[in-house]
């Protein structure tokens, strides 16, 4: 418990130095400081996540079938984390907007694994010592459209790119067949961009208070990929002023992404949930 607390004041303290960059964008308080009129917007958050991750690599000429992995169960990794995010906005007129997205994962971890595990050609033996990592890096942008808006609110809907380019590493002693071959590093690592399709909605409560959510969706097969995402999300904003805002946010990404090389197949399950604190400076 300890060092859950620790670890999630740690994130907070670390928001300080993005907090004392924004103030120098702060002006006097004002009555009319609706995040609904904002034309230019920036957002930078600190999400802390509970995360439920599965990967299986298997390369074509592999001896053994891969196992299905659970990063967690499996390779120790830690099931709570924290990550920044950030965002950007613009409306283009019209009622339309657009808006990008950056977040990445880094995570590593240690374990003597209790099971036999077949990852690319080779197979790592119960109470084998792994290391291994597991990086994420994702990428949206969207163009959306008001289908209604007024003076304190807006529900449109979106579409978009999103794009995970991620890296999946294990290592340690492994075997291929029943031959042992000492100390070994798998890797691969993957591009993979999918259409999504959804809709937001903006209201301004009060003069200094802003509803927000998200949801975004797809369920598609390419020739060489294929996945699913479920990405919803909401937020409550206090505007302190027409240029600064505060908030609090609750984050869920359900991501499925199977993919076929040509000297591999694999797949990714990446389940994400959790809350943030967002910090956004604006301008109306």
């Amino acid at each position: 418990m300890r060092q859950f607390l620790t670890g999630r004041a740690g994130g907070i303290f670390r928001l300080a130095p993005w907090v004392t960059s924004c103030m120098v964008l702060m002006h006097a308080g004002t009555a009319n400081a609706q995040a609904a009129r904002d034309r230019f917007w920036l957002e930078a958050s600190y999400f802390w996540t509970s995360n439920n991750t599965t990967v299986s690599v298997e390369d074509r000429d592999s001896q053994e079938a891969a196992s299905r992995i659970s990063l967690e169960k499996d390779l120790g990794f830690e099931r709570d984390d924290s990550l920044p995010e950030f965002r950007a906005g613009a409306k283009l007129g019209g009622g339309f907007r657009v808006v990008v997205e950056y977040m990445g994962i880094n995570r590593k971890a240690e374990a003597q694994i209790d099971r036999r595990l077949g990852f690319g050609k080779h197979t790592f033996e119960a109470s084998a010592d792994v290391r291994s990592r597991f990086e994420t890096d994702i990428y949206r942008i969207g163009i959306g459209w008001d289908a209604f808006r007024g003076e304190n609110y807006a529900i449109g809907i979106i579409g978009g790119l999103h794009a995970t380019n991620f890296v999946v590493r294990l290592e340690g002693e492994a075997t291929i067949g029943n031959q042992s071959v000492g100390a070994v590093t798998e890797k691969r690592d993957a591009l993979a961009p999918l259409p999504t399709v959804g809709a937001y909605a903006l209201f301004d409560v009060t003069p200094h208070f802003t509803l927000q959510g998200r949801v975004d969706y797809i369920d598609l097969t390419l020739n060489n990929a294929g996945g699913r995402l479920i990405n919803a999300e909401a937020s409550l904003m206090y505007n302190i002023t027409d240029n600064l805002g505060v908030g609090v946010g609750f984050r869920h990404v359900d991501y499925k992404l199977e993919m076929v090389k040509r000297d591999w197949t694999g797949s990714i399950k990446y389940r994400v949930n959790g809350p943030s604190v967002i910090l956004k400076a604006a301008l109306p």
